[in-house]
């Protein structure tokens, strides 16, 4: 039971979260608690749980779904391991990562069908706005025959690219001769430096 400032009973600890809703609840460290570390990871990944469940909730998802999920694979799971593989907490952060990633999934399969829904709303309108009432054509309508995509022409070449090739082959001789001339200017300074000193 829960007090207020006054001393008076005001709720149980049942009506604060409920075992069978959509929150998992978390757990008090306690001054100078030996599993204090153990508690916190736990913590973490029932609040990733809480987050998830937030936002399924503003997503749209329904509560019965995300009842569903916490039941088949937090709670049924929870009951397997134990029965399995016997008291093993550090277990719970594997079963829940996987509950939190079965929920992200239902919530993008709910964004993705209403953004398609508004699409075909939006489109529908847009071309009911956009096109006027046509008549009826009293001709029977005939099986039209979708015709290949037309393959755009083939680019032109310009001028410029054109002549790319062939500059680009000049500017590499150019380049290749100033290289020479530049050795050739390095190596008769060397040669005078020589000289000189003779």
């Amino acid at each position: 039971m829960f007090y207020d400032e006054q001393g008076k009973h005001t709720r149980t600890k049942k009506e604060i979260l409920d075992e069978n809703g959509l929150y998992l609840a978390t757990k008090k460290i306690g001054k100078n608690n030996s599993k204090a570390e153990k508690i916190k990871t736990d913590n973490e990944y029932r609040m990733r749980w809480n987050r998830e469940v937030d936002r399924a909730i503003v997503s749209g998802v329904a509560e019965t779904e995300i009842r569903q999920i916490k039941k088949e694979y937090i709670s049924d799971r929870i009951r397997e391991s134990v029965d399995v593989f016997g008291n093993q907490p550090e277990r719970l952060g594997t079963i829940l990562m996987s509950a939190v990633a079965v929920l992200a999934m239902l919530i993008s399969k709910v964004l993705q069908k209403t953004r398609e829904l508004s699409a075909k709303l939006f489109d529908t309108r847009q071309i009911q706005s956009e096109t006027p009432k046509q008549k009826p054509d009293p001709k029977p309508a005939e099986k039209e025959i979708p015709s290949k995509p037309k393959i755009p022409p083939k680019p032109v070449m310009s001028a410029e690219a054109a002549a790319y090739p062939k500059l680009f082959k000049i500017y590499k001789e150019l380049k290749r001769q100033n290289g020479i001339r530049d050795m050739l200017g390095i190596i008769k300074c060397r040669i005078r430096k020589v000289c000189m000193r003779d």
